[in-house]
Protein backbone atom coordinates (compact mmCIF):
# COMPACT_ATOMS: atom_id res chain seq x y z
CA UNK A 1 0.00 0.00 0.00
CA UNK A 2 1.61 3.35 -1.30
CA UNK A 3 0.33 6.74 0.72
CA UNK A 4 0.75 9.95 -1.16
CA UNK A 5 0.36 12.19 2.13
CA UNK A 6 3.52 12.69 3.22
CA UNK A 7 3.63 13.87 7.16
CA UNK A 8 7.62 15.02 7.34
CA UNK A 9 6.32 17.53 4.45
CA UNK A 10 2.70 18.47 5.66
CA UNK A 11 4.88 19.18 8.91
CA UNK A 12 7.14 21.85 7.34
CA UNK A 13 4.50 23.21 5.20
CA UNK A 14 2.14 23.47 9.02
CA UNK A 15 5.61 25.23 10.54
CA UNK A 16 6.10 27.47 7.67
CA UNK A 17 2.14 28.82 8.06
CA UNK A 18 3.32 29.45 11.46
CA UNK A 19 6.47 30.96 10.62
CA UNK A 20 4.39 33.56 8.13
CA UNK A 21 2.01 34.08 10.50
CA UNK A 22 4.52 35.04 13.26
CA UNK A 23 6.07 37.66 10.44
CA UNK A 24 2.39 39.23 9.78
CA UNK A 25 2.16 39.11 13.88
CA UNK A 26 5.27 41.49 14.25
CA UNK A 27 4.01 43.86 11.15
CA UNK A 28 0.66 44.10 12.86
CA UNK A 29 3.13 45.43 16.27
CA UNK A 30 4.55 47.84 14.53
CA UNK A 31 1.55 48.90 12.78
CA UNK A 32 -0.40 49.59 15.91
CA UNK A 33 2.16 51.69 16.80
CA UNK A 34 2.44 53.98 13.94
CA UNK A 35 -1.53 54.07 13.73
CA UNK A 36 -1.28 55.21 17.99
CA UNK A 37 1.34 58.08 16.66
CA UNK A 38 -1.11 58.95 13.60
CA UNK A 39 -3.82 59.31 15.88
CA UNK A 40 -2.29 62.03 17.87
CA UNK A 41 -1.93 64.10 14.33
CA UNK A 42 -4.99 66.17 14.22
CA UNK A 43 -5.06 67.59 10.62
CA UNK A 44 -8.01 65.66 8.30
CA UNK A 45 -5.57 64.27 5.82
CA UNK A 46 -3.73 62.12 8.27
CA UNK A 47 -7.13 61.16 9.58
CA UNK A 48 -8.01 59.09 6.79
CA UNK A 49 -4.74 57.59 6.86
CA UNK A 50 -5.23 56.48 10.00
CA UNK A 51 -8.78 55.09 9.19
CA UNK A 52 -7.10 53.19 6.26
CA UNK A 53 -4.03 52.03 8.13
CA UNK A 54 -6.56 50.87 11.22
CA UNK A 55 -8.74 48.43 8.60
CA UNK A 56 -5.72 47.18 6.99
CA UNK A 57 -3.53 46.27 10.47
CA UNK A 58 -7.34 44.19 11.42
CA UNK A 59 -7.39 42.87 7.92
CA UNK A 60 -3.38 41.53 9.17
CA UNK A 61 -4.53 40.32 11.90
CA UNK A 62 -7.28 38.54 10.63
CA UNK A 63 -5.01 36.58 7.97
CA UNK A 64 -2.17 35.77 10.73
CA UNK A 65 -5.24 34.14 13.10
CA UNK A 66 -6.18 32.62 9.71
CA UNK A 67 -2.42 31.38 8.88
CA UNK A 68 -1.82 29.77 12.59
CA UNK A 69 -5.38 28.18 12.51
CA UNK A 70 -4.16 26.38 9.06
CA UNK A 71 -1.10 25.12 10.95
CA UNK A 72 -2.27 23.93 13.73
CA UNK A 73 -4.82 21.85 11.38
CA UNK A 74 -2.37 20.57 9.02
CA UNK A 75 -0.43 19.47 11.95
CA UNK A 76 -3.15 17.46 13.58
CA UNK A 77 -4.11 15.93 10.87
CA UNK A 78 -0.43 14.83 10.09
CA UNK A 79 -0.72 13.50 13.33
CA UNK A 80 -3.51 11.61 12.91
CA UNK A 81 -2.74 10.34 9.75
CA UNK A 82 0.92 9.26 10.93
CA UNK A 83 -0.48 7.68 14.27
CA UNK A 84 -3.35 5.08 12.25
CA UNK A 85 -0.56 4.40 9.76
CA UNK A 86 1.96 3.48 12.03
CA UNK A 87 -0.24 1.48 14.07
CA UNK A 88 -1.68 -0.37 10.79
CA UNK A 89 2.34 -0.93 9.99
CA UNK A 90 2.83 -2.23 13.03
CA UNK A 91 0.30 -4.93 12.79
CA UNK A 92 0.65 -5.85 9.10
CA UNK A 93 3.95 -4.78 8.37
CA UNK A 94 2.38 -2.54 5.11
CA UNK A 95 5.35 -1.93 2.46
CA UNK A 96 5.47 1.89 1.58
CA UNK A 97 3.69 2.96 5.30
CA UNK A 98 4.62 5.98 6.78
CA UNK A 99 6.55 4.41 9.56
CA UNK A 100 8.61 2.77 7.12
CA UNK A 101 9.38 5.62 5.41
CA UNK A 102 10.10 7.00 8.56
CA UNK A 103 12.78 4.38 9.44
CA UNK A 104 14.38 4.01 6.05
CA UNK A 105 15.16 7.62 5.79
CA UNK A 106 18.65 7.64 4.21
CA UNK A 107 21.58 9.03 6.52
CA UNK A 108 24.04 10.59 4.26
CA UNK A 109 26.96 9.63 7.10
CA UNK A 110 25.94 6.23 8.17
CA UNK A 111 28.07 4.20 9.91
CA UNK A 112 28.71 0.62 8.93
CA UNK A 113 26.62 -0.33 11.97
CA UNK A 114 23.90 1.74 11.28
CA UNK A 115 24.06 0.79 7.79
CA UNK A 116 23.87 -3.31 8.84
CA UNK A 117 21.07 -2.46 11.48
CA UNK A 118 18.77 -0.64 8.10
CA UNK A 119 19.42 -3.18 5.88
CA UNK A 120 18.83 -6.42 8.38
CA UNK A 121 15.63 -4.82 9.38
CA UNK A 122 13.98 -4.46 5.84
CA UNK A 123 15.65 -7.83 5.09
CA UNK A 124 13.52 -9.47 7.89
CA UNK A 125 10.43 -7.61 6.80
CA UNK A 126 10.93 -7.94 3.04
CA UNK A 127 12.81 -11.24 2.40
CA UNK A 128 11.30 -11.99 -1.15
CA UNK A 129 13.47 -8.49 -1.97
CA UNK A 130 16.30 -9.63 0.13
CA UNK A 131 16.78 -12.90 -1.91
CA UNK A 132 15.99 -11.29 -4.63
CA UNK A 133 18.26 -8.63 -4.74
CA UNK A 134 21.25 -11.37 -3.32
CA UNK A 135 20.98 -13.36 -6.45
CA UNK A 136 21.51 -10.32 -8.71
CA UNK A 137 24.71 -9.01 -6.40
CA UNK A 138 26.04 -12.66 -6.90
CA UNK A 139 25.29 -12.85 -10.73
CA UNK A 140 28.98 -11.21 -10.95
CA UNK A 141 31.06 -14.19 -12.54
CA UNK A 142 33.73 -11.75 -12.12
CA UNK A 143 33.73 -11.75 -8.09
CA UNK A 144 34.58 -8.00 -8.00
CA UNK A 145 32.20 -6.52 -5.89
CA UNK A 146 33.25 -6.27 -2.25
CA UNK A 147 31.24 -6.74 1.28
CA UNK A 148 31.27 -3.23 1.32
CA UNK A 149 29.92 -2.18 -2.34
CA UNK A 150 26.90 -5.00 -1.35
CA UNK A 151 26.32 -2.95 1.84
CA UNK A 152 26.14 0.40 0.21
CA UNK A 153 24.24 -0.71 -2.51
CA UNK A 154 21.72 -2.57 -0.53
CA UNK A 155 21.93 0.79 1.64
CA UNK A 156 21.13 2.84 -1.35
CA UNK A 157 18.25 0.29 -2.38
CA UNK A 158 16.28 0.43 0.68
CA UNK A 159 16.70 4.06 1.67
CA UNK A 160 15.49 5.48 -1.80
CA UNK A 161 12.17 7.69 -1.75
CA UNK A 162 9.49 6.13 -3.49
CA UNK A 163 7.88 5.42 -5.95
CA UNK A 164 11.68 4.76 -6.74
CA UNK A 165 12.67 2.53 -4.62
CA UNK A 166 9.15 0.11 -5.01
CA UNK A 167 10.49 0.23 -8.88
CA UNK A 168 14.10 -0.87 -8.22
CA UNK A 169 12.95 -4.08 -6.09
CA UNK A 170 9.93 -4.73 -8.41
CA UNK A 171 12.33 -5.29 -11.03
CA UNK A 172 14.80 -7.45 -9.41
CA UNK A 173 15.01 -10.83 -10.77
CA UNK A 174 14.37 -9.51 -14.84
CA UNK A 175 18.33 -8.88 -15.73
CA UNK A 176 22.05 -9.92 -14.10
CA UNK A 177 25.31 -8.93 -14.01
CA UNK A 178 27.41 -9.47 -17.56
CA UNK A 179 30.93 -8.01 -16.64
CA UNK A 180 32.32 -6.28 -14.00
CA UNK A 181 35.28 -5.95 -14.72
CA UNK A 182 35.75 -4.03 -18.34
CA UNK A 183 38.45 -2.33 -19.78
CA UNK A 184 36.12 0.60 -19.85
CA UNK A 185 32.58 2.38 -19.73
CA UNK A 186 29.51 0.54 -18.89
CA UNK A 187 26.42 -0.67 -20.73
CA UNK A 188 23.09 -2.50 -20.39
CA UNK A 189 23.17 -5.12 -22.94
CA UNK A 190 19.47 -5.59 -23.87
CA UNK A 191 18.89 -9.14 -25.80
CA UNK A 192 21.49 -10.62 -23.00
CA UNK A 193 19.34 -8.45 -19.95
CA UNK A 194 22.58 -7.91 -18.61
CA UNK A 195 24.40 -4.53 -16.58
CA UNK A 196 28.14 -4.53 -17.24
CA UNK A 197 30.76 -2.24 -15.85
CA UNK A 198 34.51 -1.36 -15.60
CA UNK A 199 34.94 -1.77 -11.71
CA UNK A 200 37.15 0.93 -11.05
CA UNK A 201 35.59 3.77 -12.08
CA UNK A 202 31.54 2.49 -11.69
CA UNK A 203 30.89 1.79 -7.89
CA UNK A 204 32.32 3.27 -5.05
CA UNK A 205 34.71 5.26 -7.07
CA UNK A 206 32.48 6.59 -9.22
CA UNK A 207 33.51 10.32 -10.36
CA UNK A 208 29.84 10.87 -10.45
CA UNK A 209 29.49 9.60 -7.11
CA UNK A 210 29.47 6.27 -5.52
CA UNK A 211 27.28 3.53 -7.15
CA UNK A 212 25.64 6.02 -9.96
CA UNK A 213 26.48 4.51 -12.90
CA UNK A 214 25.35 0.82 -11.26
CA UNK A 215 21.69 2.34 -10.68
CA UNK A 216 21.95 3.94 -14.43
CA UNK A 217 22.66 0.72 -15.61
CA UNK A 218 19.69 -0.41 -13.96
CA UNK A 219 17.51 2.30 -15.05
CA UNK A 220 18.41 1.02 -18.71
CA UNK A 221 17.20 -2.64 -17.77
CA UNK A 222 14.32 -1.66 -16.08
CA UNK A 223 13.33 0.59 -19.00
CA UNK A 224 13.62 -2.37 -21.28
CA UNK A 225 11.98 -4.56 -19.66
CA UNK A 226 8.95 -3.13 -17.49
CA UNK A 227 6.92 -2.98 -20.53
CA UNK A 228 4.70 -0.29 -19.48
CA UNK A 229 4.27 1.22 -22.68
CA UNK A 230 5.42 -1.43 -25.05
CA UNK A 231 5.97 -5.35 -25.05
CA UNK A 232 9.01 -5.54 -26.62
CA UNK A 233 12.06 -3.03 -26.13
CA UNK A 234 12.44 0.08 -24.46
CA UNK A 235 9.47 1.97 -22.21
CA UNK A 236 10.53 5.64 -22.95
CA UNK A 237 10.73 4.91 -26.74
CA UNK A 238 6.88 4.70 -27.02
CA UNK A 239 5.56 6.04 -23.70
CA UNK A 240 3.44 9.21 -23.62
CA UNK A 241 2.77 11.73 -20.83
CA UNK A 242 1.25 15.08 -20.60
CA UNK A 243 3.44 18.07 -21.54
CA UNK A 244 2.21 21.42 -19.65
CA UNK A 245 4.35 23.55 -21.87
CA UNK A 246 3.26 22.27 -25.07
CA UNK A 247 0.05 21.75 -24.25
CA UNK A 248 -0.71 18.13 -25.47
CA UNK A 249 0.75 14.65 -25.50
CA UNK A 250 4.19 13.47 -26.41
CA UNK A 251 6.96 11.12 -25.94
CA UNK A 252 9.70 12.11 -24.15
CA UNK A 253 12.47 12.64 -26.78
CA UNK A 254 9.63 15.11 -28.30
CA UNK A 255 10.02 16.85 -24.67
CA UNK A 256 13.76 16.82 -24.66
CA UNK A 257 13.71 18.19 -28.20
CA UNK A 258 11.11 21.14 -26.83
CA UNK A 259 13.67 21.65 -24.20
CA UNK A 260 16.91 22.12 -25.75
CA UNK A 261 15.98 23.73 -28.56
CA UNK A 262 12.12 25.41 -28.48
CA UNK A 263 11.24 26.11 -24.51
CA UNK A 264 11.48 30.09 -23.71
CA UNK A 265 10.63 29.45 -20.20
CA UNK A 266 13.91 27.26 -20.36
CA UNK A 267 16.76 29.81 -20.28
CA UNK A 268 19.22 27.39 -21.10
CA UNK A 269 17.57 26.49 -24.28
CA UNK A 270 18.92 27.13 -27.95
CA UNK A 271 15.46 30.11 -28.34
CA UNK A 272 16.32 31.44 -25.20
CA UNK A 273 19.90 31.67 -25.57
CA UNK A 274 19.48 33.37 -28.76
CA UNK A 275 17.39 35.38 -27.63
CA UNK A 276 19.28 37.18 -24.71
CA UNK A 277 22.62 36.94 -27.35
CA UNK A 278 20.25 39.23 -30.30
CA UNK A 279 18.55 41.12 -27.46
CA UNK A 280 21.96 42.39 -26.43
CA UNK A 281 23.40 42.90 -29.46
CA UNK A 282 26.67 40.47 -28.72
CA UNK A 283 28.22 38.65 -31.60
CA UNK A 284 26.29 36.79 -33.83
CA UNK A 285 23.18 39.10 -32.53
CA UNK A 286 22.23 39.49 -36.53
CA UNK A 287 21.91 35.63 -37.07
CA UNK A 288 18.45 33.76 -37.83
CA UNK A 289 17.31 31.28 -34.76
CA UNK A 290 15.41 29.02 -37.20
CA UNK A 291 18.91 28.81 -39.75
CA UNK A 292 20.70 28.16 -36.03
CA UNK A 293 18.15 25.46 -34.48
CA UNK A 294 18.60 23.32 -37.90
CA UNK A 295 22.11 23.40 -38.21
CA UNK A 296 22.52 21.98 -34.19
CA UNK A 297 20.03 18.90 -35.02
CA UNK A 298 22.53 18.53 -37.84
CA UNK A 299 25.18 18.82 -35.56
CA UNK A 300 27.11 21.09 -37.87
CA UNK A 301 27.38 24.81 -38.62
CA UNK A 302 27.96 23.70 -42.53
CA UNK A 303 26.75 25.49 -44.94
CA UNK A 304 25.38 28.58 -42.58
CA UNK A 305 25.80 32.27 -43.46
CA UNK A 306 28.39 34.38 -42.26
CA UNK A 307 26.20 35.98 -39.29
CA UNK A 308 24.40 32.40 -38.75
CA UNK A 309 27.50 30.60 -38.10
CA UNK A 310 28.07 33.77 -35.82
CA UNK A 311 24.95 33.00 -34.24
CA UNK A 312 25.77 29.06 -33.95
CA UNK A 313 29.01 29.98 -32.17
CA UNK A 314 27.83 32.43 -29.62
CA UNK A 315 25.27 30.05 -28.56
CA UNK A 316 27.68 26.80 -28.33
CA UNK A 317 30.10 28.89 -25.88
CA UNK A 318 27.17 30.21 -23.96
CA UNK A 319 25.75 26.77 -23.25
CA UNK A 320 29.03 25.54 -22.53
CA UNK A 321 29.92 28.19 -20.48
CA UNK A 322 26.59 27.48 -18.16
CA UNK A 323 27.08 24.05 -18.14
CA UNK A 324 30.43 23.54 -16.69
CA UNK A 325 32.25 20.87 -15.76
CA UNK A 326 31.17 19.54 -13.19
CA UNK A 327 29.78 15.72 -12.95
CA UNK A 328 26.56 17.07 -11.50
CA UNK A 329 25.97 18.75 -15.02
CA UNK A 330 26.97 15.15 -17.03
CA UNK A 331 23.27 13.76 -17.89
CA UNK A 332 22.69 17.87 -18.99
CA UNK A 333 25.60 18.01 -22.01
CA UNK A 334 25.24 14.29 -22.68
CA UNK A 335 21.44 14.54 -23.74
CA UNK A 336 22.03 18.51 -25.14
CA UNK A 337 24.74 16.77 -27.10
CA UNK A 338 22.23 13.81 -27.84
CA UNK A 339 19.80 16.19 -29.32
CA UNK A 340 22.52 17.53 -31.52
CA UNK A 341 24.48 14.94 -32.61
CA UNK A 342 27.02 16.12 -29.89
CA UNK A 343 27.30 20.20 -30.89
CA UNK A 344 26.31 21.47 -27.53
CA UNK A 345 28.80 18.40 -25.54
CA UNK A 346 30.57 19.77 -23.38
CA UNK A 347 34.11 18.63 -24.25
CA UNK A 348 35.12 18.48 -20.59
CA UNK A 349 32.83 15.43 -20.61
CA UNK A 350 34.01 13.26 -23.58
CA UNK A 351 37.47 13.65 -22.29
CA UNK A 352 36.08 12.06 -19.20
CA UNK A 353 34.30 9.43 -20.64
CA UNK A 354 30.65 10.35 -19.09
CA UNK A 355 29.28 10.76 -23.14
CA UNK A 356 28.31 8.94 -26.08
CA UNK A 357 30.07 9.08 -29.33
CA UNK A 358 28.44 10.79 -32.48
CA UNK A 359 27.11 7.97 -33.66
CA UNK A 360 25.21 6.60 -30.83
CA UNK A 361 22.70 10.24 -31.40
CA UNK A 362 21.49 8.73 -35.18
CA UNK A 363 18.88 6.98 -33.09
CA UNK A 364 17.15 9.76 -31.39
CA UNK A 365 15.44 7.75 -29.42
CA UNK A 366 18.59 7.57 -27.46
CA UNK A 367 18.14 10.38 -26.18
CA UNK A 368 15.08 9.57 -24.19
CA UNK A 369 16.78 5.98 -22.51
CA UNK A 370 19.61 8.34 -21.11
CA UNK A 371 17.69 11.12 -19.61
CA UNK A 372 15.31 8.16 -17.54
CA UNK A 373 18.61 6.42 -17.01
CA UNK A 374 20.61 9.65 -15.69
CA UNK A 375 16.91 10.48 -13.56
CA UNK A 376 16.53 6.70 -12.31
CA UNK A 377 20.27 7.43 -10.93
CA UNK A 378 20.40 10.17 -9.64
CA UNK A 379 16.77 9.45 -7.75
CA UNK A 380 18.25 6.03 -6.56
CA UNK A 381 21.65 7.88 -5.42
CA UNK A 382 20.45 10.48 -3.88
CA UNK A 383 22.30 13.16 -6.17
CA UNK A 384 20.35 16.07 -5.41
CA UNK A 385 22.47 18.69 -7.23
CA UNK A 386 22.74 16.44 -10.53
CA UNK A 387 18.89 15.76 -10.49
CA UNK A 388 18.08 19.94 -9.32
CA UNK A 389 19.93 20.24 -12.93
CA UNK A 390 18.39 17.72 -14.89
CA UNK A 391 14.82 19.64 -13.68
CA UNK A 392 16.36 23.22 -15.08
CA UNK A 393 17.84 22.03 -17.96
CA UNK A 394 14.97 19.87 -18.77
CA UNK A 395 11.85 20.84 -17.18
CA UNK A 396 8.90 19.63 -19.44
CA UNK A 397 11.02 15.83 -19.66
CA UNK A 398 11.43 15.66 -16.35
CA UNK A 399 8.01 16.24 -15.63
CA UNK A 400 7.43 13.46 -18.43
CA UNK A 401 9.98 10.80 -16.62
CA UNK A 402 7.85 11.46 -13.14
CA UNK A 403 4.62 10.73 -15.03
CA UNK A 404 6.43 7.32 -16.64
CA UNK A 405 7.91 6.56 -12.98
CA UNK A 406 4.34 6.64 -11.37
CA UNK A 407 3.16 4.60 -14.45
CA UNK A 408 5.75 2.17 -13.13
CA UNK A 409 4.62 2.79 -9.50
CA UNK A 410 0.84 2.45 -10.04
CA UNK A 411 0.15 -0.18 -12.40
Amino acid sequence: MYFEINTAQAKQEAEDLHTLARRIDTNVFYISALYVSLRLVGAPSIQYVVKRVQKQNAALAQESRRLHAMGTSLNRIADYYYNADAEVARKRAITGSVLNDVFYKRNTNASTSEMDELINKFEQEHPEYAKKLDKLLDTDKENMLTEEDIRRIKYLAYTAEEPYRSIYLSMLGRYVIGNSNLEKGAYYRPYEHTINFTYKDCFENDPRGPYTTWFHESGHGIDDLAELARQDGFDTDDFVGRSKGMDRDVTISEAIEYDVYYNKNNPHSVTSLANDIINKGKSGSKGNINNVIEAFKKGTSDGLSKEDRKLFNAVKNAHQRESGSSPAMEAVTDVYGGASKNALQNSTFGRKGYTHKDSYWDDQKNTSRELWAEYFSYQMAGDKEALQNLREYFPEAADLLEQYANGLATR
